[in-house]
């Protein structure tokens, strides 16, 4: 009960730091420098974070593990002439969304709904396989579908 009035009074002190303590803390505690433009509230967060992790235990390995391959996750495409989509999109470093996800977007008043599936992306009842062609699609022009749809 003591450990747990002590991160209490801990957590609630870093409030009371100033910009360049959080700073300092940052740097003590990750190693490098504190992120540019980081808001205040961001630092103290992530510094009161570290505080209950480090006394109570941070994530458990399974969480990280779990987290780590949700990150990384990104749907397999097959073309056609069965080449793998994801070696042509390497240009792109950001995951497509999975299976099952919606996207919607408003363009000129009209809520544009795409479902995605296994095989691509389903807008007003036609398959497209890329996001960029019901993009043009929706707009007459071309435009990038991921950041069309805000990905």
């Amino acid at each position: 009960m003591r450990a747990k009035l002590d991160i209490e009074v801990k957590v609630a002190a870093v409030g009371d730091l100033t910009r360049g303590e959080l700073a300092a803390g940052w740097l003590k505690i990750y190693g490098v420098p504190a992120p540019k433009g980081a808001r205040r509230v961001f630092l103290e967060r992530a510094i009161a974070w570290h505080l209950q992790a480090k006394a109570f235990g941070g994530i458990d390995k399974e969480t990280l593990r779990f987290l780590f391959k949700a990150s990384v996750t990104q749907p397999v495409r097959v073309d056609a002439a069965g080449r793998d989509e994801a070696s042509e999109r390497s240009r792109s470093s950001r995951p497509l969304p999975s299976a099952g996800a919606r996207l919607i977007r408003e363009w000129h008043g009209k809520t544009n709904v795409v479902d995605v599936v296994a095989t691509g992306f389903i807008w007003e009842g036609k398959t497209y396989r890329s996001l960029s062609m019901i993009a043009r699609a929706i707009t007459g022009t071309h435009w990038s579908g991921p950041r069309f749809f805000g990905l």
